[in-house]
Formats: C-alpha cells, structure tokens, sequence
C-alpha cells in the first residue's frame, strides 16, 4: 500500500485503482510544488505532466490485468528517475 500524505511516484509504483492513483497523483503535485497537466484520463489510464514550460516530467497511469494502476514516470531527461519535481519546476501550483 501507499502513504495517501506523502505518495511517491517512482517507475513501478502500484495503486489499488484509477481513483486512488488520481488523488495519489493531486497530492503528489501538491507535495511537490508543481503544476499538473492533466492530458489524457478515463478509466484505464491517466496521462499527465508537469506544466512548465522547461519541466520535462511525465507521468502514465494505466489499470493493469489484475485491476491495480502501476504509475510509470518517462521521459525525463535526467540521469535519475527520482528527481523530484520541485527541482524540474518553478514552485507554483495550480491542478487542472
């Protein structure tokens, strides 16, 4: 299970349905300090980025087999998968 206060968004990180990872995923922004671009939701999945301009930080949710949404950061263009956001983005904050 995930800390609903402080989850994370590492490659590979499950949660137990689509509504659980989007409030896991308002939270995270909120925690982080940065501006969420929702581009795509439904059921299956969730896709979404960071919103600043210079900010490459993506993220894609999608349910699995097994009925479990596993959260997979890609396209960042640092060396490491766990930069937090807050060093990606300008610290505002507004979810669509």
């Amino acid at each position: 299970m995930y800390d609903a206060d402080k989850p994370c968004m590492n490659i590979g990180s499950v949660y137990p349905s689509m509504k659980e990872f989007r409030l896991a995923m308002r939270q995270f922004a909120i925690n982080e300090e940065f501006e969420l671009a929702i581009k795509k939701t439904d059921r299956t999945r969730y896709i979404a980025n960071c919103n600043a301009d210079d900010c490459p930080w993506h993220i894609v949710g999608r349910t699995q087999p097994d009925e479990r949404t596993v959260a997979s950061p890609t396209k960042q263009k640092t060396a490491a998968n766990k930069i937090p956001a807050r060093k990606l983005a300008p610290k505002r904050l507004k979810i669509n």
